[in-house]
């Protein structure tokens, strides 16, 4: 039995580079066994992939399908994923088969990865931090999202772009992206407050880090209103919605 360990950051190119070593290798799919890095898991007694010996080519079509489904929160997806890429080696019009079970069951996951980076994007709120606690005195917005699915870091060149005249840091539970001086960067996630969850290595863990968590969720905690029902705070920006000018539908 082989073990492949995919990091949370990098996932895509990380099992690019892992299913091609297998496939180039000629290692079934009942024979690999993947999971992500930190999530629990059954030990099993296994070697790590040998090195890949020879570049192996495959279908547009399933890079694409691939480079979306890895970030599907189902660890199980790693798998199916090269279950499929085995399969395709000797039927690489199978790619093309509306009708094969495991092909649109990947593509349905992908569809609601699709789902999830669009209510990303739309529903993204970002709070302006206060003077006091800004680097540099300069302005610095602030999220937290917990999406359903690991989408945050495909999105990230999309929010560089789109915010580039300003600071930001998005906090998520599988992802730190900050934005800084026109420099983005990836960090390890940073739990919700209140979660028992200790900080993994190479968490940004700096003043700046402290004070965002404990403002932003100040800003996100629900607040009482009249007649003791619970309301969310308005929030101070949502950039997206005046940039986007409409909210994009789930499809």
């Amino acid at each position: 039995m082989y073990s492949v360990t995919i990091p949370p950051i990098g996932s895509a190119r990380a099992w690019r580079r892992a299913a091609s070593a297998a496939l180039a290798a000629r290692i079934p799919p009942a024979e690999v066994r993947w999971s992500l890095a930190g999530a629990e898991a059954e030990p099993v007694e296994s070697r790590p992939l040998p090195e890949a010996v020879r570049p192996v080519r495959v279908a547009a079509r399933f890079l694409a399908l691939a480079d979306t489904v890895v970030w599907h929160r189902e660890t199980a997806c790693l798998a199916d994923l090269y279950a499929l890429l085995w399969r395709l080696r000797q039927d690489p019009a199978l790619i093309e088969d509306d009708t094969d079970p495991a092909l649109s069951a990947l593509r349905e996951r992908a569809r609601q990865v699709s789902r999830c980076q669009r209510r990303l994007r739309t529903g993204l709120r970002f709070v302006s931090l206060p003077a006091d606690v800004r680097r540099d005195g300069g302005p610095h917005l602030a999220a937290r999202v917990a999406p359903a699915h690991r989408t945050l870091e495909p999105l990230a060149p999309i929010l560089a772009r789109r915010f580039d005249s300003m600071d930001w840091t998005i906090l998520s539970p599988d992802l730190t992206l900050r934005f800084e001086a026109g420099v983005l960067t990836l960090h390890p996630g940073s739990p919700a407050p209140g979660r028992a969850a200790s900080a993994p290595v190479g968490a940004p863990t700096d003043s700046l880090q402290a004070a965002l968590e404990q403002h932003v969720s100040r800003k996100s905690a629900p607040r009482p209103a009249r007649g003791g029902a619970g309301k969310r705070p308005q929030p101070v920006a949502d950039l997206l919605s005046l940039i986007d000018g409409t909210a994009a539908r789930d499809g």
